[in-house]
């Protein structure tokens, strides 16, 4: 599924909560970057209509919203693109810009060496 970056960052607020209002995303947008409420609406409209959320349930006036995508689904696609976009396909500029990071720890690098290691033995197997 395609999303654009501000759907996404409205779809993190849902899946951190599992189950929430417009209102409440409404307050955790905004404490990233300055936005009404009505545009988070708007937003929330969209992601229904695109069947990444659904509604819940109703108390009173207030709907409440839960996620019908897991997270790994809109990753994949963001991923992708930005794998055609900026590298031109090319993975290995992408791995290289990835593993230069100084943010890296070692707990991120030893992450890393297992999924190779698992990946490798994948290969192992065919």
């Amino acid at each position: 599924m395609s999303l654009s970056d501000f759907e996404v960052d409205v779809m993190n607020v849902v899946w951190r909560f599992g189950e929430c209002t417009a209102p409440q995303v409404h307050r955790e947008v905004e404490k990233r970057k300055p936005v009404t409420y009505s545009t988070v609406k708007t937003i929330i409209d969209r992601l229904e209509k695109k069947g990444a959320i659904q509604r819940t349930r109703t108390e009173g006036r207030t709907i409440f919203f839960k996620p019908t995508i897991a997270p790994s689904e809109v990753q994949t696609n963001l991923v992708d693109k930005l794998l055609g976009t900026i590298f031109a396909g090319d993975r290995r500029p992408l791995f290289s810009r990835l593993l230069s990071a100084e943010a890296l720890t070692r707990d991120d690098l030893e992450f890393l060496s297992k999924l190779i290691d698992k990946r490798r033995e994948e290969f192992r197997d065919d």
